[in-house]
């Protein structure tokens, strides 16, 4: 059994009566509500809740990417798990995950985990993810193409860290002339570690356990009975293809540490 420290990193200082003016600390909220000046306390804390997991014998820290909200304070993770990479020299790095239907050029991504792996000299597990209903909100994607978006740039991030450059993509949602990402991965055999976190779906269950892929579930955070029935359902699904699911291709998040209370999270949830 592993264990992996996961901080969402939340505005600390948030002013709690919003909700008399405002249903969601998502999306809608106004960023007014927001001072970088108080926000220092919040990034020094994840930091010293980031050296603990170290000291504890934590097999990796977790980061992860939200928009537009109080709830989590980094929209783009690879920030926090390069500085982290620079404060750490053991456990692995977990971005867990970037949200590929909302890029417009998923380039950006192979380029800023395969930065990190450089970085960390190996140390990186590439988290990809649909993202929740609210990121959509936040940046004006249409969610009715999300799996088929999802799916080709994850086409187009492993074309980029598996083949010699400069390669051709061509897709429905990318097309590059030019493939050819620098610096390229420091794990190339084939590349980093991926792994799929997800609220339960029986698409991404399917497509992460394919023979193609093999890839890591992780089922967030849900009751007992949820919980068990994904993890059967994966094991189910790789049986399917005629093969036995290790124990590292279906985890459970347990719980996001330093997660802020129920108003912070969004609507519906």
């Amino acid at each position: 059994m592993k264990f992996y420290f996961m901080h969402l990193m939340p505005y600390a200082d948030l002013d709690l009566s919003y909700d008399e003016k405002h249903n969601s600390a998502w999306v809608t909220l106004p960023n007014t509500y927001y001072d970088p000046k108080k926000a220092i306390s919040s990034i020094t804390a994840t930091w010293t809740s980031s050296n603990m997991p170290t000291r504890l014998g934590f097999d990796g820290i977790c980061v992860n990417e939200h928009h537009s909200n109080a709830y989590g304070l980094m929209p783009i993770p690879g920030v926090m798990a390069g500085a982290l990479a620079r404060r750490t020299k053991n456990v692995k790095i977990a971005i867990l995950g970037r949200a590929l239907p909302l890029l417009n050029n998923p380039l950006t991504v192979a380029e800023e985990f395969a930065m990190v792996d450089n970085i960390t000299g190996g140390r990186l597990i590439a988290g990809m993810v649909r993202g929740i209903g609210a990121e959509y909100h936040s940046w004006g994607v249409n969610p009715a193409f999300s799996h088929e978006r999802f799916q080709e740039a994850h086409d187009l991030i492993l074309q980029a860290w598996t083949q010699a450059g400069p390669s051709v993509f061509e897709g429905k949602h990318y097309n590059f002339e030019y493939v050819n990402v620098w610096p390229r991965v420091y794990q190339d055999n084939p590349h980093p570690p991926i792994w799929i976190p997800s609220q339960g779906s029986t698409e991404t269950i399917e497509w992460a356990a394919h023979p193609d892929r093999k890839y890591t579930y992780l089922q967030t955070f849900a009751s007992v009975s949820t919980v068990a029935r994904y993890m059967k359902m994966y094991k189910d699904v790789a049986a399917g293809y005629g093969y036995e699911a290790t124990e590292d291709q279906a985890r459970l998040v347990a719980a996001a540490l330093c997660g802020g209370d129920r108003r912070d999270r969004p609507p519906g949830s």
